[in-house]
């Protein structure tokens, strides 16, 4: 299985079975030390977790595989600096599925 660009976007019942097949992929490329074409945001050996996380997770189906990792660094962002004053995060979209996993609402966001 190739991934070109987001291959998992707005969720359809068949994008389950899909998401999964990608998250099985990913692992059996790690096993076999058979390289992907994908560069994570994260380590190699955190993608299978994220994938597991996506693939689960039905909000996430639903803004696609490279939205949710928005979503991931954003609350990322809120752990590490959350603490630090008057610190917020948004995510700059006008996507409402997008924007309901923003760490720091807006009053009016949209």
């Amino acid at each position: 299985m190739s991934l070109r660009r987001n291959h998992l976007p707005d969720s359809q019942p068949q994008n389950f079975g899909l998401a999964h097949q990608v998250v099985t992929d990913v692992e059996s490329s790690q096993e076999e030390g058979i390289p992907w074409v994908l560069v994570p945001s994260r380590g190699f050996d955190e993608l299978p977790g994220f994938l597991r996380e996506f693939a689960s997770d039905p909000g996430y189906l639903r803004i696609g595989l490279t939205k949710s990792e928005v979503v991931t660094v954003a609350l990322n962002l809120k752990r590490k600096y959350g603490s630090m004053g008057d610190y917020r995060v948004h995510i700059w979209t006008k996507k409402a599925n997008l924007k309901a996993y923003e760490p720091d609402r807006e009053p009016n966001p949209l």
